[in-house]
Parts: C-alpha cells; structure tokens; sequence
C-alpha cells in the first residue's frame, strides 16, 4: 500500500488523531484506591489543567517512527540538476594566425570561447578539441574553469591544415557519447545548410587577402656547367591583383630577389638565379602588400654540389635507341643505362611502350607514322609548371601526326596544324 490509493491518505491523516488523543488520555488517567473513597469528599481538590503537551523522550521517538513511516509509504524520489556536456572545437590551423587589423584570429576565437565559459552553469562539463593536430588539450572533461583557460592559452596554431568534421568525430569518440552542445570557433564561413540547434558557430576573423607560395622546383641545364636556378610559383587567393617580392637568402644573406606581379586568384611563376658555386639550405621568402597570414610566405630549398639524373632507356626501335643514347651520352649529368636494374630504383624511364611499375616518372615516345616535316606554331601553356622551363619556340618544322587522338592528359606544347592544335608534349599525373 502507497499513499497514492485513498485509503493509505486517510490512514495517514488519522494517525495524528490518534496520537494526540492517545496523549490526552494519558495525561488525564486517574488511580481510584476503593478504602479512601470515604475520605473522598474531604480529598477532593481540583485537578490540575495541562495547557501544553508533554514533550520527552518517547514523543521524538514517536515522532520519528511516524515520520519514517510516512517517508516509507511515500517514496521520495530526488532529482538532481542534469551534467550537461560540451564539446569544443578550437580550430588551429595555420590560416587562423593571419592577421591585418587587431588581435590574430586564433585570439579573437580563444576570446569568444573564454566568453562563453564565463556564462556556463558551474556543473557544465567541457571537453576541448584541437584541429591541427586533431588532439585533446585535457584527459578528460572539466568544470573548473581555470583549468580550461589555462588549456586555452596553452594551445598554439600549427603550420598545417585542419578538419573540424574530423575533429568532432575524434571528440565524441573520446567522450564516448554524443555531446549536448558542440562550440566551434573558427574563420572558417558559416554552412549554407541550418546547423543542428545543439551546435553553436562562433566565426572570428573572416576573408582576408592572402599570397602563398604553392611550390619551388629546381630550373636549369644538365649539360653544362651553369649557375643554379630554381622556380617560385606563387598563389593569390585575394580577389585583387598584388605584387609579390620573392627573396633568396643563404647563409643570412640575401643573394637573389625578383618582383612579380599575381593576377586577382591566379598563379605566377618567379625565375631566379642563385650566384655560381652556392650551395646548401637555401631561404626562400616573399612580401606582399596587405598579405594577413606569414606562415606560407617562407620555402627551403636545398641545393646540392653535384647531382645525376638516373635514366632508364628502353626503346624497342633501333633508330630511336641510337638517338637516344647519342643524346644522354652527351649530357655527363645523366647516368643512363638500358639494362633494367637488378632491384626497383627511382628513375626516369624513357620508352615508346609500357612503363615499368617502379618508375617514379617516365618520359613516352609516340612517333608519328610519318615522317614528312610540317610547318607549325608551337604553343605553350602556363596552366602547367612543366610550361615555365620552356619558352615560345614559335615557327618548327617538324614530324607531326594530325591525325592521331591525343592523348589523356594536359597539353603543355602544341603545334597548330590546319587551324586546329595538335598537342606534342602531355603532361599526366602518372605517364609524366
């Protein structure tokens, strides 16, 4: 029985009745002796009135037994306040280090978050997530607020991409459940799509301009001796044109510099020519103006005293063959054979059939079919890097097959033949 049925109610509303009744009658209970009831008339005195209830040992331990009773037939059931828990994400990959006016992005989101803290309920539990690398800054999650600004400032932004998705799916890995709210804090643009109610986007910084360098490569001649050049290839991702300084520096001394203007979200090439007998880690840097983020600004080449090139010659044709090692003979900077090697080795492969598994690039001949010489104007293309080590070659006669299909890849050189191109050299990922 509970005191959710009528009759437990009524048993307990009438247990108080009962005691204070059971009390009264104890307090008035008289002892009547039979051999004085004579004397009864002559002992009579007026009883004494009790005006207040007797309180002793037996009323608590009375008291206390009903009130355990009543906590039995009640069954009290206490709800504590529910631990809310929260996951963080801090993106801290390098573009959250630019900055143009004021404070970096990466403080502007470590500030937004400090603001957010400060409005938690004190039983909230936190749990901070990194992006570059995606790690945890704490073991586990936190109320303490100061352990969590402390966790704050103590992380740093990374020169390397990061993934927020990757993050918050490690973060809730690490949790072992899924989180009641998610902060992210990042310069990354909003999603177009309605975000879930329980994620909270916190962007900070925004579009900035920004000029890079997408790569250096080594430029220069193998057959003779030359001064060592190398090709900067820089990236605008602002939407105006900028000029861009590119800087060489050895041994702290800047030894080469060239300006090169960048199209608006375009690329540009930049030659330069180190003084002869350098060698070494070489400092590449470039300065833009209005540029916001330093972390891509800088590139170390080495460059080595002497170097070969290993070559692979395997041509089926005899007159291609003796074309060939005529030329690679030539060269002392190629170490050519036309014997596989025993075991895989990096190589440039130069063949008319199939490349073999184990080169890293390959150079593949198609001669044409014929070959009468056509009259043509050579064109090439600044889409590819390949287009920057070779110049306008402009009216060539030579051996052409107009009629072939080309083949995949991008066209670097192409000849135009009947006023149509027809591509020479095809550059692809795999075939080089």
């Amino acid at each position: 029985m509970t005191l959710l049925s009528p009759l437990g109610l009524l048993g307990l509303l009438s247990l108080p009745v009962l005691l204070w009744l059971w009390r009264r009658a104890a307090s008035q209970r008289q002892v009547r002796v039979p051999s004085l009831i004579p004397f009864e008339r002559l002992l009579r005195r007026a009883p004494p009135q009790r005006t207040h209830l007797v309180v002793n040992l037996l009323f608590w331990l009375q008291l206390a037994a009903l009130l355990g009773a009543t906590a039995a037939l009640i069954q009290p059931v206490l709800f504590l306040p529910r631990t809310k828990t929260i996951l963080v994400i801090l993106d801290t990959s390098a573009s959250m280090g630019s900055r143009q006016r004021g404070p970096a992005s990466f403080a502007q989101a470590v500030s937004a978050l400090r603001a957010r803290l400060a409005r938690k309920a004190p039983s909230d539990q936190v749990f901070v997530m990194t992006t570059a690398p995606a790690a945890a800054l704490l073991p586990q999650p936190t109320s303490d607020g100061t352990a969590l600004i402390n966790a704050l400032h103590g992380a740093r932004v990374a020169h390397l991409g990061g993934n927020l998705s990757t993050a918050a799916r490690i973060g809730r890995s690490l949790l072992g459940r899924d989180p009641e709210d998610i902060w992210v804090a990042t310069d990354e643009p909003r999603p177009a799509a309605p975000l879930a109610p329980s994620i909270h986007w916190l962007g900070v910084g925004g579009v900035r301009p920004n000029v890079a360098i997408a790569g250096v490569d080594t430029k220069g001649t193998f057959c003779r001796p030359a001064e060592a050049q190398f090709l900067v290839m820089l990236q605008n991702y602002s939407a105006d044109p900028v000029r861009v300084s590119v800087r060489a520096s050895h041994g702290g001394r800047r030894v080469a510099h060239a300006d090169i203007d960048v199209p608006a979200h375009g690329r540009a090439p930049a030659a330069l020519t180190l003084p002869e007998r350098t060698q070494g880690l070489v400092h590449v840097s470039i300065d833009a103006r209005g540029d916001s983020l330093e972390a891509d600004n800088h590139a170390w080449l080495t460059v080595p005293r002497t170097s070969t090139l290993p070559v692979l010659l395997q041509v089926a044709r005899a007159d291609m063959a003796r074309t060939m090692s005529a030329w690679l003979g030539a060269c002392t900077a190629i170490a050519w054979t036309a014997q596989p090697p025993a075991e895989p080795s990096p190589a440039l492969v130069i063949t008319n059939g199939d490349m073999p598994a184990f080169a890293v690039a390959a150079l593949l001949l198609n001669p044409p079919a014929q070959s009468q010489p056509i009259l043509s104007h050579w064109l090439v293309t600044s889409d590819h890097p390949i287009g920057a080590y070779l110049p306008s070659a402009g009216v060539v006669s030579a051996a052409l097959d107009a009629a072939a299909e080309a083949p995949a890849g991008l066209p670097v050189v192409s000849g135009l033949v009947g006023g149509r191109r027809v591509p020479i050299i095809v550059a692809d990922e795999r075939a080089g």
